[in-house]
């Protein structure tokens, strides 16, 4: 596991999220409504660590760094670019066609200014640069991992009911595995 920062959607966002995942857990389908681990909110991941620093929460991998992520000091000052109102996309699945984890894909565009700034805080601590570079996609997850024969029904049942446009992406936190918290970045922590 990586240590992360994330952006979380503002209410009618979340509730969205978690009414698909209901959905599909009333069908039967894999839904990351059973997950209950700390890091399960709807989020958007925007960077993650280059450095693996734990094999499950709580777990410091040996020879990880004790730090991976910004000061939420530093992180504070990118709370000027929050809220933002990003378009969905759609459904989409990452992995394979037939199997993979059904996901609603976000417009990167209006993403990227504040995904390179926490890229460029980030560079030069213990966690580097990080991992999504290149073949970053913004998106909220929708289900765990679904099996060959339940994409299909997975996507029908989370477009049957209205997507919305947008989601409002308002809140920015910080994800450490090793430590097994989660911290939202308060605007408080603005330095002046």
């Amino acid at each position: 596991m990586r240590a992360s920062v994330e952006l979380l959607p503002d209410a009618a966002g979340e509730g969205a999220v978690r009414a698909s995942w209901v959905r599909l857990n009333e069908a039967g389908l894999p839904s990351r409504l059973v997950h209950q681990g700390l890091s399960n909110w709807p989020h958007v991941t925007i960077w993650e660590s280059a450095v693996h620093v734990a094999d499950r929460p709580g777990a410091r991998r040996r020879g990880a760094p004790e730090e991976v992520l910004p000061a939420p000091s530093v992180l504070a000052a990118l709370l000027e670019h929050l809220p933002l109102a990003v378009d969905v996309l759609g459904t989409a699945v990452f992995g394979r066609s037939d199997r993979g984890v059904l996901v609603l894909e976000l417009d990167p565009r209006p993403l990227v200014p504040l995904h390179e700034a926490v890229r460029d805080l980030a560079e030069d601590g213990p966690g580097g640069a990080g991992l999504r570079r290149d073949q970053w996609r913004p998106h909220l997850t929708l289900s765990r991992p679904l099996g060959a024969g339940q994409v299909d029904a997975a996507s029908a049942l989370v477009r049957a009911v209205p997507l919305p446009e947008a989601i409002v992406l308002e809140t920015l936190r910080t994800w450490d595995p090793a430590a097994n918290t989660v911290n939202k970045v308060q605007r408080d922590h603005r330095a002046g």
